[in-house]
């Protein structure tokens, strides 16, 4: 389930990309996450079955709108800065640094949570301890922090192809 979560953020990101990039990114993201799972212990069976990347495309293919994690990268690659995340990106980054160095214990009931927005910064500190190379998870956890922009992803991701 975290998986899609990512990938939902990735494919809203780059909606407004072309295809060719959307499928290149998105693809490297998806060899990174199984990579990351593999270093952790998990089964390449569920990953590459209907719970794995049956759920990823599903919520990637998402055209309805349905989706937070879709939707929350899209409004985010717009320039969005106050993407609907309930009370607001601002909000859950300060409370995430007033409670515990990053612990989301007891933000994630008060608030609609895109759950992408946390499990791609989660995932990319795993891959660091992990000692796992994920230099595109590694940027696209710096556009959700607003470090770089989607465009800056998408040239620095081209660049070390």
């Amino acid at each position: 389930g975290a998986f899609k979560n990512v990938l939902g953020v990735c494919s809203g990101l780059l909606e407004y990309a072309s295809a060719n990039t959307k499928a290149a990114i998105t693809c490297e993201v998806w060899r990174e996450l199984v990579k990351l799972a593999g270093a952790c212990g998990a089964s390449m069976d569920t990953l590459m079955g209907p719970a794995g990347l049956g759920d990823v495309l599903l919520s990637v293919s998402d055209k309805a709108g349905s989706s937070r994690n879709v939707t929350f990268g899209q409004r985010l690659a717009e320039g969005d800065q106050n993407v609907a995340l309930g009370k607001g990106l601002a909000h859950i980054e300060r409370a995430i640094d007033e409670n515990n160095h990053g612990s989301v214990e007891g933000i994630i009931g008060e608030l609609p949570v895109v759950e992408g927005f946390f499990t791609i910064r989660t995932l990319s500190q795993l891959g660091k301890q992990k000692e796992v190379e994920v230099p595109t998870l590694h940027m696209l956890s710096d556009v959700v922090s607003r470090t770089i922009t989607v465009h800056e992803m998408v040239d620095k991701f081209f660049a070390v192809q």
